[in-house]
């Protein structure tokens, strides 16, 4: 995500939800792209890449880096919502 793309969805929207756990994700960018929802947005919802019918699967590597490196800096956040499992809010239940 880039810095001009946030801020014009931020026009019409006021929270942002990103897609983490994916192939090819590092600290790095995760850290970046919830910073820049951070920065554009009321909240950012973080959901965690799940297995399903499609052909992208989740990288259970990157799903470890960010549950050790990610989320413990924003678990506490009140801006911040992150669904570790799509059933975290009672959804799919």
């Amino acid at each position: 995500m880039d810095d001009a793309t946030p801020e014009e969805i931020a026009k019409y929207f006021n929270q942002v939800c990103l897609l983490q756990g994916l192939p090819g994700q590092s600290k790095e960018g995760m850290l970046r792209d919830i910073e820049l929802g951070l920065k554009y947005f009321d909240r950012v919802c973080v959901n965690i890449m799940v297995e399903n019918t499609k052909p992208i699967k989740p990288d259970y590597g990157v799903i470890e880096i960010f549950k050790r490196e990610v989320y413990p800096l924003y678990k506490d956040n009140e801006q911040v919502d992150i669904l570790l499992n799509n059933t975290d809010f009672g959804v799919g239940v």
